[in-house]
């Protein structure tokens, strides 16, 4: 008797374990986003803090591309509208393992969230924004707005809602 109660349970944990095994083997089998993998945008949002304000860097799959994206961005640096660097403090103390693994195809994407002062002067107009990805390659995006620093960034997660 003990044995046919047992049964349901034990098939439930079998089940759940090859659930987890089959996710497991798709995220290992997919592979790392590199800077030709991936299209990048910006965009403000509300800031959920009054004296803050919200940007969204936004990692998207080009079509047709599935691979996965994780960790913090690296050598991050800004331009003016004529490609002169900028000097904008960046903090990445919010940036710290464990990291996420982000699937980015079709609809789904990474995100990296950048706080910055609401208040203060800005630094000379941000018209560009550039960066390494943890697992190589170069990209770039237009910057939408001025803004005053520090600014303080996320390692990539899943957005939000």
């Amino acid at each position: 008797m003990a044995l046919r109660s047992r049964g349901p349970a034990l098939a439930a944990t079998v089940l759940a374990l090859a659930v987890t095994g089959s996710a497991g083997a798709h995220a290992e089998a997919t592979p790392t986003c590199g800077a030709e993998q991936v299209r990048v945008a910006v965009g403000e949002r509300p800031a959920p803090v009054a004296n803050q304000r919200l940007f969204v860097i936004s990692l998207a799959a080009r079509d047709g591309v599935s691979c996965v994206v994780g960790g913090a961005l690296g050598d991050v640096r800004f331009r003016d509208a004529g490609g002169e660097h900028l000097d904008v403090p960046v903090d990445d103390a919010w940036a710290v393992p464990p990291f996420q693994e982000v699937l980015v195809e079709g609809h789904r994407h990474g995100v990296v969230y950048v706080a910055a002062p609401a208040g203060g002067a800005p630094v000379a107009p941000i018209a560009e924004i550039a960066f390494d990805l943890p697992a190589g390659g170069r990209v770039e995006a237009a910057w939408p707005a001025p803004t005053a620093g520090p600014l303080r960034f996320t390692a990539i997660v899943e957005p939000v809602s």
